[in-house]
């Protein structure tokens, strides 16, 4: 898989960070939120190349993996952190 995530930045954050990316206009691209154990704590339907993730959106402060869905293929993971 190569990787197309351009950045979520700021990372680590304790407000909000945002994903730059491309879309494919004719993939289903979904973004994944794991945490250290594997359960899955998120999942958003990504409809623009910038999607906004907030500190409501985790369960508690800590390390989360994500990973970008286009379709039936992983395109990007990646490791966020979430302070505060």
């Amino acid at each position: 898989s190569s990787d197309v995530c351009s950045s979520d930045l700021p990372n680590p954050f304790t407000g909000e960070t945002t994903f730059n990316m491309p879309l494919s206009p004719a993939a289903d691209t979904k973004l994944y939120i794991y945490d250290v154990l594997g359960n899955e704590v998120f999942e958003t339907k990504i409809t623009s190349e910038k999607t906004l993730l907030r500190r409501d959106d985790f369960p508690s402060k800590g390390i989360y993996f994500y990973r970008l869905q286009m379709g039936k293929n992983t395109v990007a993971r990646g490791k966020i952190v979430v302070g505060g």
